[in-house]
């Protein structure tokens, strides 16, 4: 090989470097300039202040990292979140309003069935699948399953509140009577005239365990679709939270979750900037039709007593 090939190699070597460090340069400055774009006042540690939960859009304390919702510049990775935890969507209002529950048993614990009902939705006896909260702890379990494998003692533990959704149509007919459990749908609901109409449990947390909760923003996207290519966006929308919506009511963990799904950095808002209002939002869900029922308080005595042969 001559002389000139090998300065000519040099060459293209060194072009190909400074064109490389150069677009590493520029996704890396267009990270940090899509990070607090958006909320700025909501969404940095320096800046938010001692806003309330509804007013910010992630954390900044030293639990952040653990539950995986820091703030960008809370100084924490965020991405190393609690396994054992879930999110958990309650009350009636507002759809992104959860709460973090234990949905899991101790890796020792021996028990496989009380393993297996811990993290299932199994609703077929619903007085062992309700929420509870553990008031000498100050641990919220997702039901009374992963509470026992925990060692919650029972006395300590306090239940959440339970609604169930009843049809509106006066023409329906439906009363308690037509309450049953259908093993083929796997859910509670109502059998008139050869029909099952299915319906959710709703939870809503009592008041005495508000300060024992850690909230949490429930149905986020935050995760980047298997087609996007750029590592830079995909740790970016692992790393931290900064809860924002698209024009559609999508909601992200953060805008890079947002950019990678194909939403426009434009097109975003802070999350709690258009749901903190719940009344609102949930006037927005009656006029898309998904609220035609409304929700009473749940009696277990007439559950327990109604035959669940219906499948």
């Amino acid at each position: 090989m001559t002389v000139q090939f090998f300065f000519a190699l040099g060459i293209i070597i060194s072009t190909c470097t400074r064109v490389l460090t150069r677009t590493q340069a520029f996704v890396n400055n267009d990270i940090e300039s899509i990070k607090l774009q958006n909320c700025p006042s909501k969404s940095s540690c320096k800046r938010m202040g001692n806003t309330t939960y509804f007013e910010r859009v992630c954390e900044c304390d030293s639990w952040c990292e653990l539950f995986g919702d820091c703030c960008a510049d809370a100084g924490r990775f965020s991405s190393v979140q609690m396994s054992s935890y879930t999110c958990m969507l309650y009350g009636t209002r507002n759809i992104h309003q959860g709460v973090y529950m234990i949905n899991s048993c101790p890796v020792n614990y021996e028990d496989e069935e009380v393993r297996r009902q811990c993290r299932n939705d199994n609703f077929s006896d619903p007085l062992l699948s309700i929420p509870v909260t553990d008031i000498s702890t100050r641990k919220s379990y997702l039901n009374r399953y992963c509470a026992l494998c925990h060692d919650a003692s029972p006395t300590s533990l306090q239940t959440w509140k339970t609604y169930f959704c009843e049809a509106t149509d006066s023409n329906l007919n439906i009363s308690w009577n037509n309450v049953t459990y259908s093993e083929s749908h796997n859910k509670w609901g109502y059998l008139l005239n050869g029909y099952f109409y299915p319906c959710e449990f709703v939870f809503d947390k009592p008041p005495s365990v508000d300060a024992m909760l850690r909230l949490c923003r429930y149905g986020l996207v935050s995760k980047c679709p298997r087609t996007w290519t750029h590592q830079n966006y995909i740790k970016a929308c692992d790393s931290y939270m900064e809860a924002v919506r698209d024009s559609s009511g999508t909601a992200y963990q953060n805008p890079h979750c947002a950019v990678c799904n194909g939403v426009p950095v434009d097109d975003l808002t802070c999350l709690h900037s258009e749901v903190d209002s719940l009344q609102r939002n949930e006037n927005e869900v009656e006029k898309k039709g998904r609220n035609k029922r409304i929700m009473v308080p749940i009696s277990f005595t007439r559950l327990l007593v109604k035959p669940s042969s219906f499948c």
